[in-house]
């Protein structure tokens, strides 16, 4: 039923949520899926989108005007190196790295060392562990989708890769405690703390 909310919100929002079933499907609930509970998945879906379709078509062409055309907006059309390097600058600057921003603002990177350290952890595990697999086959497969399904290349949709880069973080916080002690988890834990305060109460 959340997954379903969600896809109301905004279709990505229930694009990841639709990778996130499909990944614990595959992951583990395969083996224990029975008929029955398609139906529990499927219902949420049909009563949620029920009620939606019955309030867009009270005004087929406003709905039209507005919501297809923005989503067609969000296609450029183009793949290859330009929607790579677009992508990659998606990331970038949700994290203040940006010609346009404050060179201040770059302190926002912090973020992204233990994000990207904690999924490269899982990675590794990923290779005899199922449960690390999850985590890693989400990320992926929703950076694949976002990659495809919003041309427009905008880093606020980062926001929704947000819950996996927290995992991300917290197993690369979890890592520096088994290797080196609690200190170092609570000075990286602190480092990544102050830049997201910063970067949210928009302190530089």
């Amino acid at each position: 039923l959340l997954v379903a909310l969600a896809a109301m919100t905004h279709p990505l929002a229930g694009i990841g949520g639709f990778i996130g079933l499909a990944v614990l499907f595959f992951n583990g609930a395969r083996e224990t899926f029975r008929p029955v509970h398609l139906t529990a998945i499927a219902t949420p879906y049909a009563i949620v989108g029920g009620s939606w379709l019955m309030y867009v078509l009270q005004d087929w062409d406003a709905f039209k005007a507005q919501f297809i055309e923005n989503l067609r907006d969000r296609q450029t059309g183009r793949l290859g190196l330009v929607a790579i390097t677009g992508e990659a600058k998606r990331y970038l600057e949700a994290f203040g790295f940006s010609p346009s921003m404050n060179p201040a603002h770059r302190v926002r990177l912090i973020q992204l060392f233990p994000v990207v350290a904690g999924f490269g952890l899982l990675v590794i595990r990923a290779f005899g562990d199922r449960f690390a697999r999850i985590p890693v086959a989400m990320a992926v497969a929703f950076a694949v989708a976002l990659f495809f399904a919003e041309g427009s290349r905008q880093a606020w949709y980062w926001v929704l890769l947000s819950p996996l880069a927290a995992i991300f973080a917290a197993t690369t916080l979890d890592f520096l405690r088994e290797r080196w002690g609690n200190w170092s988890a609570y000075v990286a834990g602190a480092l990544f703390i102050g830049a997201t305060l910063v970067s949210v109460g928009g302190g530089i």
